[in-house]
């Protein structure tokens, strides 16, 4: 069968996911505004910064032209928090970044700095990474309001810090593809009180070249900050946020017939009410048998459970309706894929009202309680409770909130994580922002890939981020509530391996899972990964592919299921029609992309696409 007749189904199939694919690697860019150094615990001070003068030593030498930026935030891992407080390791690490410094003048450098959990793995399913994320900019458009500190906000912090109230670090994304609303993300910060003797570490520090030949600069001021905002966004209409959250259904949605604050106390099935943790109880059960008898040596696993509140008039109830919810030998062995297939869709889901809530505590009991769950009300990351109980309030009495936890009416699915992947062998491209929680198994950094001595530390270009133990909160608010989208939504996502990012999405998936997409892939070059000809010729050994440009085979199979769609609309669509205005928008993001496809086209007779595409799309396009 031709490639051209199995892409075709498979670009049904995929073309939600895969259109964001493609958007999101546009945004991808390998921009020296940010780096990161990933390892396994072994890194050391010398080697970091011998890592980035490399680094900018050899983009020096290939001509690149270093534009004088005077900030950064410096995101570590927990176990090198230690580092922050060594101001002589610190200035030569701004040195080494060339921040403040010119040819002709020096200036002052302000800094951010904050221990985190953890950083991104460097491989699918991998160890989360310790080491630093660094990003560079002007102050005030990635640091802003550096050195404010909010009025009164020391005092009551210093009575209210705890594990459940700590300092954190938030940041803004673009919208999710098709949606209008930016996203906030907000994350605490890790706990280092066994690392520095600091419960938590936000410092921001402003540093001074003695002179304009100065290379060392001085820490002149210093402030525990509790909380700031990061601009790290690229804020490019080609570039799209996106989110996944791989956990699998064990439930069907059903409407919520009672309830009250965080406490569901009955689901309607079949029509009828009957006690909120009654399926539940039962599809765990099963699920738990099931797993120890085809896995054994696995031992106890976990059964953490989520519960996905959506709207009734959530236009996502039907995709949810229709995933399995199989507790059987075929629905465990197919764990990881359900829950890939529920990641890829889960930013679609959010944006249409759907709110993720742990389940804390329930089923079991009598009477009045026989059969109650209590879900994580905690849907914004807040110092001090004072919101929590004006929301329980305003739920007591029959209101409804914007982060309401249980609404009557509303329907709840319960989902639960799948058993841990092994980790993809293959080091793939990072996206540019991202922001993800660690693995349920996490071990003490590098505790584990330090001993066989795998996974050494790599500079990374182009990526920022950090992972959280305990969760990120997401928040999509807009000024206006135009469109179909509910207006505000707050949510808390805490399931282990969940991701928020910008930019390339290649490495979120492992590759094929489970769709005919990896029936494409394995007919795709094994030399230089390129698409073969649709008219059937064979594999080549050109080195100018489309890997070369960055590009992966779900962004090309992306691409062109866009361009199919465009000109297929275009046929017999009106162009006032909001299916071609779309359409259309889509191919716009992709503009830049498919002009450098298009020319490597004439450059290496490489056929990525029909021939009518290319042509269709270089007239409407270029």
């Amino acid at each position: 069968m031709s490639i051209r007749s199995t892409g075709l189904r498979a670009y049904k199939s995929a073309q939600t996911i895969a259109s964001r694919k493609w958007a999101s690697t546009l945004g991808a860019s390998k921009s020296r505004d940010r780096l990161s150094i990933l390892g396994n615990g072994s890194l050391t001070k010398q080697d970091t910064l011998s890592r980035i003068e490399a680094w900018q030593g050899a983009a020096e030498k290939n001509g690149v032209v270093l534009q004088p930026t005077n900030s950064a935030a410096i995101l570590v891992s927990r176990d090198l928090s230690r580092w922050l407080d060594d101001s002589e390791f610190m200035s030569a690490l701004i040195s080494s970044l060339r921040l403040g410094s010119s040819e002709t003048s020096q200036t002052d450098v302000n800094i951010l700095s904050a221990a985190v959990d953890s950083l991104c793995p460097q491989s699918l399913h991998g160890t989360p990474s310790s080491g630093l994320s660094i990003l560079q900019g002007d102050q005030d458009a990635i640091l802003p309001g550096l050195w404010q500190q909010e009025s009164g906000a020391r005092s009551s912090n210093l009575m209210q810090r705890s594990e459940d109230a700590r300092p954190s670090i938030s940041m803004r994304l673009n919208p999710f593809l098709g949606d209008f609303r930016a996203v906030e993300a907000t994350i605490p910060l890790a706990n280092t009180v066994f690392q520095n003797a600091r419960p938590f570490t936000l410092i921001a520090s402003k540093w001074r070249h003695e002179s304009t030949t100065s290379t060392a600069p001085r820490l002149i001021d210093a402030l525990e900050k509790e909380t700031q905002r990061i601009v790290a966004s690229n804020g490019s209409i080609q570039s799209h946020a996106n989110i996944s959250v791989p956990i699998f259904p064990l439930t069907s949605p059903r409407r919520i017939a009672s309830g009250l604050g965080n406490i569901v106390r009955q689901v309607e099935v079949d029509g009828s009410p009957v006690p909120a943790s009654e399926e539940l109880e039962t599809a765990m059960h099963a699920l738990i048998d099931t797993r120890a008898r085809l896995l054994p040596e696995a031992g106890p696993t976990s059964n953490r459970t989520w519960a996905l509140v959506v709207p009734e008039d959530s236009a996502s109830l039907e995709f949810l309706k229709g995933l399995s919810t199989s507790v059987d030998e075929a629905g465990v062995k197919n764990e990881q894929e359900r829950a890939e297939t529920f990641a890829r869709h889960f930013s679609e889901i959010l944006a249409q009202g759907g709110r993720l809530h742990r389940v804390l505590s329930g089923g079991g009991g009598w009477g009045a309680k026989r059969g109650l769950l209590s879900l994580d009300p905690q849907t914004t990351y807040s110092s001090s409770g004072p919101e929590d109980l004006e929301t329980f309030m305003a739920a007591f009495g029959g209101e409804t909130t914007p982060n309401s936890v249980v609404s009557p009416g509303s329907y709840i699915q319960f989902l639960v994580e799948p058993l841990q992947p092994s980790p993809s062998q293959e080091t793939q491209r990072l996206p540019s922002l991202l922001l993800g929680t660690t693995p349920s198994n996490t071990v003490e950094l590098g505790e584990a890939d330090h001993a066989s001595g795998k996974q050494l530390s790599t500079l990374v270009e182009g990526h920022f981020g950090a992972l959280s133990n305990s969760g990120i909160y997401v928040n999509l608010a807009s000024s206006s509530n135009g469109g179909s989208h509910p207006g505000h939504i707050l949510t808390k996502v805490d399931a282990p391996n969940s991701y928020l990012w910008e930019g390339s999405s290649r490495w979120i998936y492992r590759p094929g899972c489970g769709t005919e997409r990896g029936r494409v892939a394995s007919k795709i070059c094994t030399i230089c990964a390129c698409v073969p000809s649709i008219s059937g010729v064979g594999v080549h050994d050109d080195a100018r592919s489309a890997m070369s440009f960055g590009y992966s085979v779900d962004d090309l199979i992306a691409g062109a299921n866009m361009t199919q769609k465009l000109i297929r609309i275009m046929s017999g669509t009106s162009g006032a029609s909001i299916e071609y205005q779309e359409a259309m928008a889509e191919l716009c993001a992709m503009q830049d992309a498919f002009i450098q496809i298009s020319r490597m086209h004439r450059v290496s007779g490489v056929r990525l696409f029909p021939q009518a595409t290319v042509n269709a799309v270089s007239v409407i396009v270029i």
